[in-house]
């Protein structure tokens, strides 16, 4: 004779069975359970979990998801935290990394690639800000880089190639505010009263920021091939904004800046508004375009 379940019965037995598809591990390892960021646990960076060496404070060299969980005070002769590693997430979460006279590099990733450094302040290093040359494939966000280079000329946050900078605030370094090579996109971006460019790049694209008071170019976009739009330069101690071969220069203002307002060779400028500069409001060298500009 063939058995029948109550419906209820069948029902509570399917999902018996696929709960235990999707249960984690009845016996876990020991030991705490980090806090959880998007992609899964992460690791706090401390003494315990990424110990420093005779060049830096803390030192991370597996790849994976770090916090800070408290601001980290500098010493002389060493870096704040090291990125010995390929493929890591630091989240400065909220907190401050402070440098003292004679510190190396806040954060030091150099020739590291698929990076993201987020959320936090670096500050009042002797070194860089942020050290990232020679590292690809990396985001750069809600940073605050301020006063860094504290006895010799140093940029806020330097960076390689196909690297993203956004939404960060970069004053008072003693070199660049932002440095970048080849292929970058710098958005959304502030840099004010830095010893140098208040951005630097190559070949690259700078959209949406605000660049003042600087003591050499508001932007400087070398090497050709960048684009430059909607942003502000204003005050600057060079020219507002600086291109040249091939480059793009739309819909921004310039005003007030100690060289000329818009300097691009052998580049389209267009829809941009320019006035009270030392020089000339919009010059155009070589063979460029000027196209529906308007100064004073």
């Amino acid at each position: 004779m063939q058995h029948t379940y109550p419906r209820k019965a069948a029902l509570a037995v399917a999902l018996l069975l696929t709960a235990s598809l999707y249960a984690g591990d009845v016996n876990p390892p020991p030991g705490p359970v980090g806090p959880t960021g998007r992609f899964g646990p992460r690791t706090e960076v401390n003494s315990t979990n990424t110990p420093g060496d005779g060049n830096s404070l803390f030192k991370i060299t597996i790849s994976g998801s770090y916090y800070l969980g408290s601001n980290i005070n500098g010493e002389a002769g060493k870096r704040g935290i090291e990125i010995a590693a390929d493929d890591v997430s630091l989240d400065l979460n909220g907190f401050s990394l402070i440098g003292i006279v004679g510190s190396g590099n806040g954060i030091h990733a150099v020739g590291r690639d698929n990076l993201s450094i987020h959320n936090g302040t670096v500050r009042d290093w002797d070194g860089w800000g942020v050290a990232a040359y020679d590292t690809a494939n990396s985001r750069f966000e809600n940073l605050r880089l301020s006063s860094n280079g504290t006895t010799t000329a140093h940029d806020g946050l330097k960076v390689g190639a196909g690297n993203l900078i956004e939404s960060c605030i970069s004053e008072g370094n003693t070199g660049h505010g932002f440095d970048t090579v080849f292929n970058c996109v710098v958005n959304n971006c502030t840099a004010r009263s830095n010893g140098a460019d208040g951005i630097n790049v190559n070949d690259s694209v700078v959209s949406g920021c605000t660049v003042s008071a600087n003591a050499n170019h508001g932007i400087h976009a070398d090497n050709g091939g960048s684009t430059v739009v909607n942003c502000t330069a204003n005050d600057n101690g060079g020219d507002g904004i600086h291109a040249v071969d091939a480059s793009n220069v739309a819909s921004c203002t310039v005003r007030s800046n100690g060289g000329a307002g818009i300097r691009a060779c052998n580049s389209l400028i267009r829809h941009n508004t320019s006035g009270g500069n030392t020089g000339p409001a919009v010059d155009g060298c070589g063979s460029s375009t000027v196209i529906d500009n308007h100064w004073y």
